[in-house]
């Protein structure tokens, strides 16, 4: 049964020190079942008859029946709303759709905003990429480093590794180890070590670890998961078929035999050109990436491209993002979306420590040398400005295509940029599990 609206304007009139206002066990007032000095005894007994089953009842200063009902309890757990979350705060987006964040930023001071390519504009599909990448990996191993073909049979999960584990080189283990560097879980291969075997290794030995290299590697990227995988694969190997193996090779040597190999894919192309044929396979498209960037322009921001992956690959991978177009079909029409795009960045590297950067041709691909993102002419060039030369991102912003360059140090970008100070600068790139917010002020 309802309240009447007569009676809950009178409650609301009630002073505050009446002691008809009974409160709650959480110290809360109840604003709806409490009778008032003033009520009329009608809508009194309705105020009663109106209170849930199980509420508190009590008598007012006026000797009248007071009854105090609680907050309904919370919904059922399911799976569109879990247990302890608030309905208000459930977002029905894809929880890939959803931005988490551990702090809130002011957009207005931003006037640039950058972003990283792989993993973050670009999400790669790991049941295609991951497994690309071990069987590529798997054939260097057979090929160049001399491992027995039995391992080209071998299966990969991808949804086996997760990012922020760590791989002990010298024992053969995959570790968790939490922020007091206590290893929580550990597996040799694919065994799971029992609590005394781990704590034997870990804790009971007067060995004090730091978990770093060179004995220790992070599994930081999802570019690692592949490798990591094989690593194990190789151990289980080790432990039952060790003749199998190249003579002589220990744990340290079988994993610096994965890096290697796993450098090599890179190196050799093998690895980009089987994304740039099908690039579609490989990635996921994302129609909401140009409502991004239109959002951004309109709000006046720059946008940027930082990416550690070099021009070609660069322009593969944005051409299908971006404007779906792939093989003979790709064009430039991508960079008109940024204001400077720097591909070769060698991130962490570019934010601390300076390195030559080149303007990128990109017609052709070839480099030319800038002083921090100046323009030089060539001996036997005609005098600036030189119709060949895209300088900074101004002069090519002005012409609606981004200025595309190869290296450098964040501070010639800031220059590039027009911006003053960091704080000025946001980019968005892909991080380790436990550093925070994938973003970075410059």
């Amino acid at each position: 049964m309802r309240l009447p609206l007569q009676a809950q304007r009178t409650l609301k009139a009630a002073p505050a020190e009446c002691n008809c206002r009974m409160h709650c066990q959480a110290g809360r007032l109840c604003r709806l079942f409490v009778s008032a000095p003033r009520l009329p005894s009608y809508l009194h007994r309705l105020t009663v008859a109106a209170a849930p089953p199980g509420a508190e009842r009590g008598v007012c200063s006026q000797g009248q029946s007071t009854v105090l009902a609680f907050p309904e309890g919370p919904p059922p757990p399911s799976a569109e709303l879990p247990g302890w979350e608030d309905r208000a705060c459930v977002s029905n987006l894809d929880v890939r759709r959803n931005i988490f964040c551990n702090r809130s930023l002011n957009m207005r001071s931003i006037k640039a905003v950058g972003f990283d390519m792989d993993y973050t504009l670009s999400q790669y599909k790991p049941e295609t990429f991951e497994k690309l990448a071990h069987d590529l990996t798997v054939e260097k191993l057979v090929g160049v480093f001399g491992y027995p073909e039995i391992i080209a049979t071998w299966k990969f999960d991808w949804r086996y590794m997760v990012r922020g584990l760590t791989i002990d080189k010298q024992r053969g283990n995959i570790l968790k180890i939490d922020r007091h560097k206590y290893v929580k879980i550990a597996y040799h291969g694919f065994r799971e070590l029992s609590r005394a075997e781990r704590r034997a290794i870990y804790s009971d030995s007067n060995l004090q670890f730091e978990f770093d290299e060179p004995d220790f590697a992070m599994i930081d990227t999802l570019f690692s998961l592949a490798e990591a995988h094989l690593f194990m694969q190789l151990v289980e190997l080790q432990d039952s078929q060790p003749d199998l193996l190249p003579p002589g090779k220990t744990r340290p040597d079988l994993y610096r035999d994965v890096r290697a190999a796993v450098d090599l894919c890179h190196r050799d192309g093998s690895l980009k050109q089987a994304v740039a044929k099908d690039p579609a396979k490989y990635i996921h498209e994302d129609s909401r990436l140009i409502g991004i960037m239109d959002m951004y322009r309109a709000a006046g921001k720059k946008l940027f491209v930082a990416t550690n992956s070099l021009w070609d690959y660069t322009h593969v991978v944005m051409n299908f993002l971006l404007t779906g177009r792939v093989g003979s079909d790709r064009n430039e029409e991508w960079l008109e979306y940024f204001d400077v795009v720097i591909t070769g960045c060698g991130k962490p590297a570019f934010f601390n420590s300076r390195k030559p950067m080149f303007e990128v041709q990109t017609s052709s691909g070839m480099l030319r040398n800038t002083d921090s993102g100046n323009p030089m002419v060539p001996i036997g060039d005609q005098d600036l400005p030189s119709p060949d030369f895209s300088s900074t991102a101004q002069p090519m912003a002005e012409a609606g295509q981004a200025a595309v360059y190869q290296g450098g140090f964040y501070m010639d970008l800031h220059r590039m940029l027009g911006v003053q100070a960091g704080s000025e600068v946001h980019l968005s790139f892909f991080q380790a599990p436990g550093m925070g917010v994938p973003c970075l002020r410059l």
